[in-house]
């Protein structure tokens, strides 16, 4: 998911996409790439707007791999966008998808292994949850889960109160089963922006199973988080 606008992070992303800029010397997008690459992975698209199409083609293109499609949501601001969900449901009507889908948040850096979190999905929507190891720091900031035996049993979009210290980070797989359900979902009128928007209503239609990581992860909102993530990722 790269179709975001990133105005906090004006002026670097006024004409340069977010998951292009560099963090620790290359594109924060090639850390992604790198963990996708080795996966037997049919498809890998990349979503993104007509702003930044052309700086993701090439960069496709310098990749040399079959899998990569450039998908293109037909907006060009902040205020036509179609937010994640709505982007990641034009994805699947566009191209017929109809299969188990992956989903990874291009301005997300971690050191989980993908290949563990896809070797834990068994069929049932899955999660990957970061566990910050303190409530406090949840508050008024994430999505926080509640889960009980592996499962999602609550969910709240930045709460002034976390029940809990894990959040969603960004990373789902969602069986072909349950793609119909992001139609559904939109057209009841439901928050089109967040990720976890989706997740909260469908933990209430379908059990969802949660993957708890405690590696690295930093999602880079603002400046402040992009200039950190620059020195943790440089080693500094």
């Amino acid at each position: 998911m790269a179709g975001g606008y990133a105005k906090r992070l004006w002026p670097l992303t006024k004409d340069k996409a977010k998951p292009l800029l560099p963090v620790g010397g290359k594109p924060m997008v090639d850390y992604i790439w790198g963990e996708l690459e080795g996966l037997e992975l049919e498809k890998v698209y990349v979503s993104t707007n007509e702003l930044f199409a052309q700086q993701f083609q090439e960069w496709i293109e310098s990749k040399s791999d079959a899998r990569l499609v450039l998908a293109v949501e037909p907006t060009r601001s902040e205020e036509e966008k179609l937010g994640s969900i709505g982007a990641i449901s034009l994805l699947i009507e566009t191209y017929g998808i109809d299969d188990d889908l992956m989903i990874v948040a291009g301005d997300n850096l971690t050191e989980m292994k993908f290949s563990g979190f896809v070797n834990a999905f068994d069929g049932r929507p899955l999660v990957a949850l970061y566990d910050l190891g303190d409530k406090a720091k949840a508050a008024n900031k994430y999505g926080v889960v509640e889960t009980r035996d592996g499962i999602v049993v609550g969910f709240e979009e930045k709460p002034a109160e976390p029940k809990t210290s894990l959040i969603s980070s960004g990373f789902y797989i969602y069986p072909k089963e349950t793609l119909p359900l992001f139609k559904e979902y939109l057209s009841e009128g439901n928050a089109k922006d967040a990720p976890g928007f989706f997740l909260e209503w469908l933990h209430k239609k379908a059990e969802v199973k949660a993957y708890v990581f405690s590696d690295l992860w930093y999602d880079i909102g603002d400046l402040e988080s992009y200039e950190k993530a620059n020195e943790i990722f440089s080693g500094e």
